[in-house]
């Protein structure tokens, strides 16, 4: 974990702003969904990939799967 010398004060709803660098280095985007994870006194963000990619890369690996068989590149 790094520091990053920021501190910033919760509005009345609780919210807290990230910056804009900050979510740009960690590819967070308007609208994606961040698990919240508490561990003792410390708050966690992670970033939740949509479904849709996990799809694609589903599809991806599938379709790898299938053109490395039919090359007999390797047999399943």
């Amino acid at each position: 974990m790094r520091a990053t010398g920021i501190v910033r004060k919760a509005d009345e709803l609780g919210r807290i702003v990230i910056r804009k660098e900050t979510r740009k280095s960690l590819f967070i985007n308007k609208g994606d969904s961040l698990e919240i994870f508490i561990e003792n006194d410390t708050l966690f963000l992670k970033n939740i990939l949509p479904v849709v990619l996990f799809v694609v890369i589903w599809i991806i690996s599938q379709s790898l799967k299938e053109y490395m068989f039919v090359k007999n590149v390797v047999k399943i």
